[in-house]
């Protein structure tokens, strides 16, 4: 991910989620990662329905076609993540 695109990612992620969220690198200069804090069952059911199209749809307004086309968007429960290197 070249760093404008990344500048821009990490700036919409900020203001999709809330301030108690934490946004960073989870691959460094390839994968942007955001840890949801304290959420309830039902806040849990909130992330696909309401903040992933918040963060796709700042990203579509922000991003060229181009870009946008090769991003990949990802919700993940913490048993879903690995945090082994072997995985890239």
């Amino acid at each position: 991910m070249n760093v404008d695109v990344a500048k821009i990612v990490i700036a919409a992620a900020s203001r999709s989620f809330r301030e108690t969220d934490y946004i960073g690198w989870y691959r460094d200069g390839h994968i942007v990662g955001a840890v949801l804090t304290v959420l309830t069952q039902e806040s849990m059911a909130l992330v696909p329905t309401q903040l992933h199209p918040r963060l796709v749809e700042c990203l579509r307004a922000e991003l060229g076609i181009e870009e946008f086309s090769r991003l990949q968007i990802r919700v993940c429960e913490t048993h879903e993540v690995s945090l082994g290197s072997s995985e890239f």
